[in-house]
């Protein structure tokens, strides 16, 4: 019988753990969201779909990249026992990490040069902030795995709503230009601003121990994570092309303004489960690996235990998004708004009538 001989404190402990900071990780990760939302029908306002269009088709190609930066040397962070040890691989997923962002966004932008079919033919001059782009999201991504795995909840929150906050700001500040430079520049400002955070946290609790790095200790750390490298790097890939690849499309195949609607849409639409799923992501390999450590039953039971958790929540916003009329969506986009609360035959021509509109 599954059970008997599971450490039940210690799944319980770490069920709980991991509930109480994805709540607090949530509230923070709530936090920032809801300053990017606010502000989004004014930046929608501002830049137009053409340039959030640009702006997301750079975004996916962005995360595209760093995603696989690393070959999931980041993901190994929260394996090892000991922060000394975990640190090497940290210095591992950071090597590479630059790397293979440098050289993938390179070629991405011999792609554009010489004018190989894809989407980023539509980014224009726009491909060459790619590299720098993916240079600040593996960095943002390494310091949350390290900070996650000494489950710091506190200072991912604070990154959060630093990085939100930062990035509208700019992205309003700069609203005036009406380009895609300006969403483009306030999104790398911003992410910037967040791993400053994350990296000013590490830097007090490891400064001595990052002095003390030998070349031995990362070549072991690299031999040792390799398997895990190569099993999960696809896994990756394949994951982040799910997520990517309608967006990319569509901006390749219909274009900047379509794109960007998509994109727009897909934002708010995607704020529950940036809620929910990326502050339980964040914290659930860390605690993971350690409950296994205690006992692999208690792994277990933890994992049926979230799942159970997660395919409730998910069930719950589902159904309340099913629920809502296009109607709010079309008000908060800029539509005229007809009788009785419906949306008037001339507001549905969203190329003609919305805050998107394009001179006819």
């Amino acid at each position: 019988m599954r059970g008997e001989n599971v450490d039940r404190p210690a799944a319980r402990a770490g069920f709980t753990r991991l509930v109480r900071g994805a709540i607090q990780l949530g509230g923070g990760t709530a936090m920032g969201h809801l300053v990017t939302v606010a502000a989004t029908p004014l930046i929608a306002r501002f830049y137009g779909p053409e340039a959030y269009g640009l702006w997301a088709g750079w975004l996916a190609l962005v995360g595209l990249v760093a995603g696989i930066a690393c070959l999931s040397y980041e993901t190994a962070i929260a394996l090892p026992a000991s922060d000394h040890e975990s640190l090497h691989v940290a210095v591992v997923a950071i090597g590479l990490g630059a790397a293979m962002s440098l050289l993938c966004g390179a070629g991405v932008i011999i792609l554009w040069r010489f004018e190989v079919a894809g989407p980023w033919e539509r980014l224009g001059h726009h491909v060459f902030w790619i590299p720098v782009g993916s240079l600040v999201l593996v960095g943002v991504t390494i310091a949350t795995q390290w900070l996650a795995r000494a489950h710091d909840v506190a200072g991912l929150a604070k990154a959060k709503i630093w990085a939100s906050a930062t990035t509208t700001l700019a992205q309003l500040a700069m609203g005036p230009l009406g380009t895609a430079s300006g969403l483009i520049l306030g999104d790398i400002i911003g992410r910037s601003a967040g791993l400053w955070r994350r990296l000013k946290d590490v830097w007090k609790e490891q400064a001595r121990r990052i002095g003390a790095i030998r070349r031995d200790d990362i070549m072991a750390a690299v031999r040792c994570y390799r398997h895990h490298s190569m099993w999960m790097t696809p896994t990756v890939l394949l994951n982040i092309l799910t997520l990517q690849a309608p967006l990319l499309l569509m901006l390749n195949w219909h274009g900047e303004t379509t794109g960007g609607q998509y994109a727009l849409i897909q934002r708010l639409l995607g704020f529950p489960l940036a809620l929910l799923g990326q502050s339980v992501a964040q914290l659930f390999l860390p605690l993971m690996a350690k409950t296994v450590r205690s006992s692999k039953e208690a792994g277990l039971d933890l994992f049926l235990k979230l799942s159970g958790l997660l395919a409730l929540a998910a069930a719950t916003m589902v159904g309340v998004v099913a629920t809502l009329e296009e109607a709010w969506l079309v008000r908060l986009l800029g539509a005229s708004v007809g009788r009785r609360g419906k949306i008037s035959d001339a507001s549905l021509d969203i190329r003609c009538n919305s805050a998107y509109c394009e001179p006819c």
